[in-house]
C-alpha cells in the first residue's frame, strides 16, 4: 500500500490515511 511508504509524525496524520486505519506494516508512528 502507499501508506506504507509514508512516515507521519503525529498518529492523528496517521490515522487519516483510509488504509492505514485498518491496518498497516508497522503501526508505530515513532518508529
Amino acid at each position: 500500500w502507499k501508506c506504507c511508504d509514508v512516515h507521519v509524525k503525529e498518529f492523528d496524520e496517521f490515522m487519516e490515511i483510509p488504509p492505514c486505519a485498518k491496518g498497516w506494516h508497522n503501526a508505530n508512528p515513532a518508529s
